[in-house]
């Protein structure tokens, strides 16, 4: 999807922040970095990588909006708890700070990280799995449902993993996105986008023993605000948009904004197509 919104000069030229704190496949932050920034570079656009020992506030202060890659969300959610960027994204995204966040970087928006499809590594023996919170709803991304799975296999399905985790965190709510799905936070308001590329059109919200399926259509925003209502952000949103989840780059985001800088993140979204399944 293409999201285009007139923005001011300024805006458009200021720099994305990239974070690499997720490495995918276990490749390292350098790498990483460098490998967007190949991509982003391509289609014109700068970027900065986030250093390893974490963001202070006057970092933040003269970029157009962050970006954080998709990959290992443990060890993305460790790395921001370790070197203290956690609240430091919080609270400037409260306050308005543009947000693209890809797999990983969708499920750090949630109150935990419990829904993630991913494995702990062996740094991670002991982690608290609080994350951002900016979703009042739990995330799951890349939704396999019953048709995907091969019938011959006698392991557990994602709806049996979902299910379970809703029997043992009641009134949770958890949203299941499948790959080609996008959420949009403008202010309150939530929105389900759905590409023509995408793996399902009736995304799961698995609550406590329910499980009900919501209706989309392909580019027809679907509002899901009564689900994700979250934090309030401090300033006075106008207008916000979440690129990912198309096949390209097999990924559900979320992006937070008061700012309209819609032009340099969405370029951005469709410049890291491909970086990897999160």
């Amino acid at each position: 999807m293409d999201h285009r919104v007139v923005c001011p000069r300024r805006s458009r030229e200021k720099l994305i922040l990239f974070v690499p704190y997720a490495r995918p496949g276990g490749m390292s932050e350098a790498a990483y970095f460098t490998r967007a920034q190949e991509r982003l570079g391509n289609m014109g656009l700068e970027a900065v990588c986030a250093p390893p020992e974490g963001l202070t506030e006057a970092q933040l202060q003269h970029i157009g909006g962050m970006f954080i890659g998709g990959g290992h969300t443990y060890t993305l959610l460790h790395t921001l708890q370790q070197n203290g960027a956690l609240e430091c994204i919080r609270q400037k995204v409260e306050e308005g700070l543009p947000y693209l966040g890809s797999s990983a970087g969708t499920i750090i928006t949630c109150p935990t990280i419990k829904t993630t499809n991913d494995m702990p590594g062996p740094a991670h023996e002991v982690i608290d799995l609080k994350a951002l919170g900016l979703l009042g709803a739990q995330i799951n991304c890349h939704y396999m449902d019953h048709g995907m799975h091969d019938p011959q296999h006698q392991g557990e399905t994602r709806d049996t993993r979902l299910k379970e985790f809703c029997a043992f965190n009641p009134h949770t709510p958890c949203l299941a996105l499948y790959e080609g799905q996008e959420l949009r936070v403008t202010g309150a308001q939530t929105q389900i986008l759905t590409s023509d590329r995408s793996r399902g059109t009736r995304p799961p919200l698995f609550l406590n023993d329910t499980r009900e399926e919501i209706a989309c259509e392909v580019g027809v925003p679907q509002d899901v605000s009564r689900i994700c209502a979250g934090r309030e952000t401090r300033g006075s949103p106008r207008e916000a948009r979440v690129c990912g989840g198309c096949a390209a780059w097999d990924a559900a985001c979320f992006w937070r904004t008061v700012m309209q800088i819609g032009p340099v993140m969405s370029r951005a979204c469709q410049a890291m197509g491909g970086l990897r399944r999160a």
